[in-house]
């Protein structure tokens, strides 16, 4: 993501393919992205939202791991 940097170049794209799969984050998604234009100030929100979302993505993540793909 670094490297070729889509991840900040092409976040509203990448935001809709996203809620696309997973519809009931689009709240949270929303957050992000306007806390992009206007920054939070209250720091306890910040880290609520990121470390119960980052527990969702790690449990997601560790299950869209065991899910066997076909090509």
């Amino acid at each position: 993501m670094v490297r070729s940097q889509i991840w900040t170049t092409r976040l509203h794209e990448q935001s809709e393919v996203f809620i696309h799969h997973f519809q009931e984050k689009e709240s949270i998604i929303c957050t992000l992205l306007n806390w992009i234009d206007e920054p939070p100030s209250d720091r306890e929100a910040v880290y609520e939202l990121f470390k119960r979302e980052g527990e969702w993505a790690s449990a997601n993540f560790s299950n869209e791991a065991k899910i066997p793909y076909e090509m």
